[in-house]
């Protein structure tokens, strides 16, 4: 595992400073998905300029599933992760998504999740991660407090007809409303606007009627602080890149990474893993 320090500097592009590795993984650890929160100055008194790492662990090869998340605290970007991990979230379906951001009060909000209409219990795959719930999302206000432990302040299912699904695929048919559902397979990445006062979920979005490889985007979703407001989710939207097609059999947006930028408050710098059929890159 490895942290890149940037300078961001008030010109394009950003500069990358330097490259630590924080951890050495064993050949039989699955890990993926890894996500650094600095803790702010006005979050939890002992806790702030911390560094707080989370990863999803599971089962062979990406662990999936029995899927967790694992939290690492730490007192810097580059300082090692060995010894200073425990298990925060063990529910798999928020596992498998799981996204977190602080919010304008100090406390952290994260959550994650994923949807069927249909539950096969029969299948492995099924029988390990239980009967999906949906999505959702909780707050923390102490970091000895476990995720099942949090109350649910935000919460939403597949079946409500604000996001972006195109596969049709019998476990996501619903037959009462005569569409298909969102299942909410890929990363989410959530981040606060300050400037704003909104929060943005980036999920993914499939294109590809038959469920297959390809024709992966990334769909975006606002919502007021949740320090401030219950309001639901805006409707999700597909995120517009210059130059690239969504929707195209070839071209693979896998999700997205985004961030507050460090210099300009009103801007947003995000990382996307992309295919164009032909390579694969990271673009920002």
């Amino acid at each position: 595992v490895r942290a890149m320090a940037a300078v961001f500097e008030r010109r394009y592009p950003p500069m990358v400073a330097n490259v630590t590795t924080v951890a050495r993984l064993p050949s039989d650890d699955f890990s993926r998905y890894f996500s650094a929160l600095e803790v702010p100055v006005a979050s939890m008194a002992s806790m702030k300029d911390e560094v707080w790492f989370f990863a999803r662990q599971g089962d062979e090869p990406a662990a999936f599933p029995h899927s967790r998340v694992a939290w690492w605290r730490t007192n810097s970007i580059d300082a090692p992760l060995s010894g200073r991990k425990r298990i925060f979230v063990a529910d798999h379906n928020v596992a498998h998504n799981f996204a977190a951001a602080f919010d304008s009060d100090g406390s952290m909000v994260c959550g994650g999740g994923q949807w069927r209409t249909l539950y096969e219990p029969r299948t492995l795959d099924w029988a390990a991660r239980g009967k999906p719930k949906g999505v959702e999302f909780r707050r923390l206000s102490r970091p000895d407090q476990k995720f099942a432990e949090l109350e649910i302040i935000r919460q939403f299912s597949g079946d409500e007809a604000f996001c972006i699904e195109k596969r049709q695929l019998y476990f996501l048919y619903d037959t009462q409303a005569n569409r298909y559902t969102c299942e909410f397979d890929g990363r989410f990445s959530m981040v606060r606007q300050a400037h704003l006062k909104r929060f943005f979920l980036y999920a993914r979005a499939n294109f590809n009627p038959t469920g297959g490889n390809g024709a992966r985007h990334v769909q975006v979703s606002h919502a007021p602080m949740f320090a401030s407001d219950s309001a639901r989710w805006s409707n999700f939207s597909v995120i517009r890149v210059h130059g690239y097609s969504a929707g195209m059999a070839s071209n693979n947006v896998y999700f997205a990474a985004v961030n507050e930028h460090p210099t300009h408050p009103r801007m947003l710098f995000g990382l996307f893993p992309v295919t164009d059929g032909r390579k694969g890159m990271i673009a920002f």
